[in-house]
């Protein structure tokens, strides 16, 4: 009877092991997207917050979590703090496990800092004036005491100690007391003169201390804070586009020069450049940057082929093994055909078609 007993007992905790290890193995994410919903004439009056639930690759479940006319979510990139939270270009702020807002911004982002785990919202209103946080973990809303850094329109470093603006040629630097200097004046951007007029440097933050810029169209330099400039490359020819070149980093992180014929990729360690064929997703994934609207991109993962689709190539997420691309059932993106979103896997090397449905915005995804 005792060694039925200890049988049955081996065998529930093997059993209980063999479950807690599929458990564990079970690749559980979530896909985060945006809908729009139209009026019986067809206009799209509402947004809706959706979260597809994948398990192994597959799509187990559909959420439906907001309904809202309040917020736009189509306008620019959002992006998902603390794998609970989407906050839009405006500072809104929605909680995915609740569906509710949690904050209906009067401004826009600055950013997350995340030293207090809050986004920091500047507010420029005739009735309102200021720099407020709104924190994560608490809720609350308030005004910043001493902004500093955080009150000046720019881009951040990093580390967020210094934020670089541009105005015509000129680089200011302002540390985090907001006190500013000077980088330099002769960070010239061209374009055409309606454009032109309003054009201020293009750059972006290499490092804490290094920023990526031009000296006229095609010099490229690096300039650092305390203003010293070392040409970095220079590409020939450079016909600039109507409100003058563009420096970026990509969800990959590559660095792209883009100008009147085309993208550049840019390798700063080795100093060379070269045309841009694939554009790195991030997560091992890129695309044929060309764009073909009848036969579509490659997509490619680890530097094979997974499908060639008609994707909107500025609607793309991914995540470990995962990518999603918004794209059309039939014909080019030019003409007919409901939008709708593909997903891939690496877990199962399969595709998941999510649509025909009006999509707003691919906000991104969640591990679960």
């Amino acid at each position: 009877m005792i060694s039925r007993v200890r049988f049955l007992a081996l065998l529930c905790l093997q059993f209980v092991a063999f479950a807690c290890a599929l458990g564990a193995a079970e690749h559980r994410t979530s896909l985060v997207l945006v809908e729009f919903g139209a009026d019986s004439h067809g206009v799209a009056r509402t947004q809706t917050l959706v979260r597809y639930h994948f398990r192994n690759g597959a799509l187990v479940n559909k959420e439906e979590l907001l309904t809202t006319s309040e917020i736009r979510f189509d306008l620019d990139r959002n992006q998902i703090v603390d794998s609970r939270y989407v906050v839009t270009i405006w500072g809104d702020v929605v909680d995915l496990t609740t569906g509710k807002i949690a904050l209906k911004s009067k401004g826009e982002l600055v950013g997350i800092d995340k030293k207090s785990n809050a986004a920091v919202i500047r507010v420029d209103r005739t009735d309102d004036q200021g720099t407020y946080s709104f924190s994560l973990d608490t809720k609350q809303y308030e005004p910043l005491r001493k902004p500093g850094n955080w009150a000046v329109p720019g881009t951040r470093s990093p580390n967020g100690k210094l934020t670089a603006a541009g105005n015509f040629t000129e680089i200011t630097l302002y540390r985090p007391d907001g006190k500013s200097f000077l980088l330099g004046n002769e960070f010239l951007r061209g374009g055409i003169v309606e454009c032109n007029s309003f054009a201020s440097p293009t750059f972006l933050w290499l490092d804490d201390e290094h920023l990526l810029t031009q000296r006229g169209d095609g010099n490229l330099v690096i300039v650092d804070d305390k203003s010293k400039v070392e040409p970095l490359v220079t590409i020939p020819g450079v016909e600039p586009l109507p409100c003058g070149p563009e420096v970026r980093r990509n969800d990959g992180g590559q660095i792209i020069y883009s100008e009147g014929r085309g993208d550049w990729l840019v390798d700063v360690d080795k100093r060379s450049l070269e045309k841009l064929i694939w554009e790195s997703q991030g997560y091992g994934f890129d695309m044929e940057h060309e764009r073909n609207d009848n036969e579509g991109q490659s997509i490619r993962y680890k530097g094979a082929q997974i499908d060639r689709w008609p994707c909107d190539i500025f609607q793309v997420s991914t995540a470990p093994g995962l990518i999603a691309v918004k794209y059309r059932h039939e014909g080019s993106l030019l003409s007919g055909g409901s939008q709708g979103v593909r997903v891939w896997s690496a877990d199962n090397g399969e595709w998941t078609t999510i649509g025909p449905a009006w999509i707003a915005a691919i906000v991104g995804w969640v591990e679960e």
